[in-house]
């Protein structure tokens, strides 16, 4: 099951020390938010992979994430609906709320 939006970051520290972790919210737009207060290198000098974290704690990119969904019942009919109308295998926090 998709509990929440996540975004896996990877950057270089002052240090020169390589940093990835993962940043959580309800939303995307909130993980966002926190990389921006935590204030984290430039968008230019990080590596960003938006996705979402499972019920296990895993990352999941978006394409892993839809699927992951779709196999636990998580969308709605009329997501699934849209989601074949428009050929869209990416999962967005939208879909699920």
């Amino acid at each position: 099951m998709i509990i929440c939006a996540a975004i896996d970051v990877t950057f270089t520290n002052a240090n020169g020390k390589t940093i990835q972790t993962i940043i959580s919210g309800h939303r995307h737009a909130n993980c966002w938010e926190l990389m921006h207060v935590l204030e984290l290198p430039p968008k230019s000098k990080r590596k960003e992979i938006e996705g979402f974290l499972d019920h296990k704690g895993a990352f999941l990119n978006r394409r892993d994430a839809f699927k992951h969904a779709l196999e636990c019942g998580q969308l709605s009919d009329t997501v699934l609906t849209y989601k074949q109308e428009k050929m869209e295998r990416e999962l967005y926090s939208e879909d699920l709320y």
